[in-house]
């Protein structure tokens, strides 16, 4: 039988089976740039759950990536630039998480109403962008065929 570990020796110890689910944030102060605290003129809680972290609880997926909120779009990415995903920590996996995410983000900008080129600009302008050239120079021309 194997060793049990107790949540509480398990937590902030970025154990990989321990995630953030829920959490609630005390917004009432603003930190100054010398470092001091200075109460705000209205406090609140925020409170937020992860949807894809739910997800994978749900789903008991070791990480984000490997639920149905974002297989499709890897699935789609794997197509696109003919290479298999093998949702490891090497590059080329990282760049199929990195692009995938950013097009979720780039989804929900449009679903709210938001303009899309300048999303899509300021979100790929830098990580998104050098995971594509970086792993899969050869489709750029994707972006340029007529």
């Amino acid at each position: 039988m194997a060793n049990k570990i107790s949540g509480r020796d398990l937590i902030n110890k970025d154990h990989p089976q321990v995630i953030e689910i829920w959490n609630n944030v005390f917004i009432q102060y603003n930190r100054k740039k010398d470092g001091s605290l200075e109460p705000l003129p209205a406090t609140h809680v925020d409170t937020g759950m992860g949807f894809e972290r739910l997800v994978r609880v749900l789903q008991n997926k070791q990480s984000n990536y490997d639920t149905d909120v974002f297989s499709g779009t890897i699935e789609a990415i794997s197509k696109i630039v003919k290479k298999e995903y093998k949702a490891g920590d090497d590059k080329e996996s990282v760049a199929f998480r990195v692009i995938s995410d950013h097009i979720r983000a780039i989804s929900f900008c449009i679903a709210d109403g938001q303009f899309a080129i300048i999303i899509l600009i300021s979100i790929t302008n830098n990580p998104c962008c050098f995971s594509w050239c970086h792993c899969w120079p050869n489709n750029l021309n994707l972006f340029f065929q007529k």
